[in-house]
């Protein structure tokens, strides 16, 4: 197995646990795990979701020719979930987590890193300027494993009972 194999599979599996997790406590799930694209962004906009959970990779700055740039979360061969998609929801989701490099990132005073506060912006932020309540989101390059058991934690904290703030507090423990 390639190593995008071996990331793709552990992103797969953290969706998995967080669908049977919400699933388990009667939330209607709609997974998009291995969808297309196009069918990706059809669903984002499809109806109202009251949680929103992006697992994935990150690019900022990605060459798409003539020296155009995008931003964002890989959803395709040289498609990405930006800001624009976002901003284009109808429904404002109540939590949204995004499990997904850098994108929780707004400062660093490390000049190799300084553009990494772009991409957080570019879903992290638009998603909270758009009135979502809450939003989970890394400020730093998320190891798969680590990712998947926070996200394990964090839902069955939160669906438990537990305060947000608990929730994301037992979650990095």
């Amino acid at each position: 197995m390639s190593t995008d194999q071996i990331i793709a599979h552990l992103q797969r599996r953290e969706a998995e646990v967080v669908e049977r997790l919400l699933s388990d406590k009667g939330y209607a799930c709609s997974s998009a795990i291995d969808m297309p694209a196009d069918t990706i962004l059809a669903g984002l906009h499809q109806r109202a979701w009251r949680i929103l959970h992006l697992a994935g990779h990150g690019e900022h700055g990605h060459a798409q020719g003539k020296g155009k740039t995008v931003s964002g979360m890989v959803i395709g061969r040289d498609t990405f979930l930006t800001p624009g998609d976002v901003a284009q929801m109808r429904h404002v989701p109540e939590l949204v987590f995004i499990n997904c490099c850098h994108l929780g990132k707004t400062q660093s005073s490390d000049p190799r890193r300084a553009s990494y506060n772009q991409l957080a912006a570019n879903l992290g932020v638009q998603f909270i300027t758009m009135g979502v309540k809450a939003v989970v989101a890394a400020g730093w390059a998320v190891d798969d494993g680590a990712a998947e058991l926070f996200a394990d934690t964090f839902y069955q904290r939160l669906l438990a009972g537990d305060a947000f703030g608990v929730a994301v507090r037992e979650a990095r423990a």
